[in-house]
Order: structure tokens, then C-alpha cells, then sequence
């Protein structure tokens, strides 16, 4: 493949990621959820046991 066919591939590649990262955000409220639990309670309840 040479690089002339390469180049508006990447393009049109390039401009449809950015188009989809417009209309769409980057974390919905399930991946918030799922971020808090894993990085704040889960390890919280992990030192708490470890406690008793």
C-alpha cells in the first residue's frame, strides 16, 4: 500500500473519530458510576476488612 492511498484513509479515519467525539461525551453516567465504585469504595471496603 503506498502512501498516497494511505494519507485520505487516515483522513476520513481521523474525521469520523472526531465528529463521533463531538456528538457523544467522553464518560456516560454508568462509567462515573462504575470509576467511583472501582477507585473509591471497592478499595475502601478492601481496607476496612482488612482491619477487622
Amino acid at each position: 500500500m503506498s502512501n498516497s492511498k494511505l494519507a485520505p484513509e487516515l483522513e476520513r479515519r481521523l474525521a469520523q473519530v472526531e465528529r463521533e467525539a463531538e456528538t457523544s461525551p467522553l464518560l456516560a453516567a454508568k462509567d462515573w458510576l462504575f470509576l467511583l465504585l472501582a477507585g473509591v469504595v471497592f478499595p475502601a471496603l478492601l481496607l476496612i476488612w482488612g482491619w477487622m
